[in-house]
Formats: structure tokens, sequence, C-alpha cells
């Protein structure tokens, strides 16, 4: 393995290196944790339901993301 690929956080496939996250994934990410830190500390919503709510949220979003590279031929 290239030890450069592990310090700039790319997989080496074959031919060219791929980014392990997208920027959008990314920005994703740090939107949701930043809104987390938000209601936390400006809204005093306990840490305990917001795990609920992402629990919550969990099985759907999962579900879509799973299915989403399944595709049904419906004649």
């Amino acid at each position: 393995m290239d030890h450069n690929s592990i310090e700039t956080g790319t997989v080496v496939t074959g031919q060219k290196n791929k980014p392990l996250i997208g920027t959008q994934t990314l920005v994703i990410c740090l939107a949701v944790i930043s809104l987390a830190v938000t209601a936390v500390t400006v809204f005093r919503v306990s840490v305990g339901s917001l795990f609920f709510i992402a629990a919550l949220l969990a099985c759907p979003l999962m579900h879509i993301l799973m299915m989403k590279g399944m595709s049904h031929k419906h004649d």
C-alpha cells in the first residue's frame, strides 16, 4: 500500500486515486453535526432526545439508501 494514500485520505483503486468521502457527503455530515450542537447549546434540547430522534430517522434513511441501487422491472 502506498504511504501517500494513507496521508491524503484516498484509496488506490486500480489506475487512479479515489477520495474516501465525497464533498457533498462531507458537507451534509458537517451540517448535521452543527445542527445538533446548535440544538443542544441554544435550544437546550437534551442529548438523549437527539439520540432518540436519530435512531427514529435512521431506520427509514438506511432503508432508502440500501434500496437505492436495486431496481425493479414492472411489466
